[in-house]
């Protein structure tokens, strides 16, 4: 297996970072096999895989395609166009973000979305007072190091488990979450987004979600079913059946969408 194609394989199988990481991850493996003056063809092999390695994450088939489309001649130019978009789009998301902040002190979070992240450290940075409640995130427990992240950066926080979600939605103001991406068909996000956002409609507590343009998938674009992973993850395998997943999908009508 050639260097580039272990690369796409190590984001095929993470399972703790998000979408922004890894489109990030995926823009230096084409960009270092421009350097290494790889061959055009592999470089194409190479967008082809991107474009299938996370079929939930818009912003790594956005990232294959879009450079597909382009001058072959022009690949390393283009991958840092895009990279400069990610940044810009961020940065806007992050100061429009701000905002939510002058009426909400306390919030939910779920899994570990680096854009939410950096929202929270900007928000303290400007001085804003609030407290996060982050949920464990299960299968892979990524909430506990965003837990430790903003705890250790001086944000009040607090751990709970996945199923408690919907009892502390009593307590928060509202919930902000990342995007992994964004479809008609609904946001695309960590499994146990739904319940949260159905109890915080309840419970008449908005729901934001950070969803940069380049999360979007095209109109036409077909969500392919979701593929089971490791059972060992949620518990040792005995005589029932483990079904681990990932992902749900939320219907638009629960989320307001802070976009750029």
């Amino acid at each position: 297996m050639k260097w580039w194609e272990e690369e796409i394989k190590s984001i095929k199988n993470d399972n703790i970072n998000g979408a922004s990481f890894l489109t990030k991850k995926s823009i230096d493996i084409i960009k270092n096999m421009v350097l290494k003056k790889e061959n055009i063809d592999e470089i194409y092999k190479a967008l082809n895989l991107l474009e299938k390695v996370q079929p939930y994450m818009a912003s790594i088939y956005n990232f294959a395609k879009s450079i597909k489309s382009k001058n072959h001649e022009n690949i390393f130019r283009e991958c840092d166009n895009f990279l400069l978009k990610i940044q810009n789009e961020e940065k806007e998301i992050i100061d429009k973000s701000i905002e939510i902040f002058n009426d909400n002190k306390i919030f939910m979070t779920h899994s570990f979305s680096s854009l939410v992240y950096k929202v929270f450290l900007e928000a303290k940075k400007r001085g804003k007072n609030f407290k996060v409640i982050c949920t464990k995130s299960e299968p892979k427990n990524e909430g506990i190091k965003l837990a430790q992240n903003l705890c250790e950066n001086g944000i009040e926080t607090e751990l709970i488990i996945d199923a408690a979600a919907c009892y502390f939605i009593e307590k928060i103001d509202c919930v902000l979450l990342g995007a992994d991406g964004v479809g008609g068909f609904g946001l695309i996000h960590k499994i146990g987004t739904i319940p949260i956002a159905l109890t915080a409609k309840e419970k008449n507590k908005k729901v934001f979600s950070l969803a940069p343009k380049y999360k979007f998938w095209p109109n036409d674009f077909v969500i392919p079913p979701q593929e089971f992973k490791d059972p060992n993850e949620v518990a040792k395998k005995s005589c029932y059946k483990i079904k681990n997943l990932y992902f749900d999908i939320t219907p638009l009508e629960n989320i307001q969408f802070i976009t750029n």
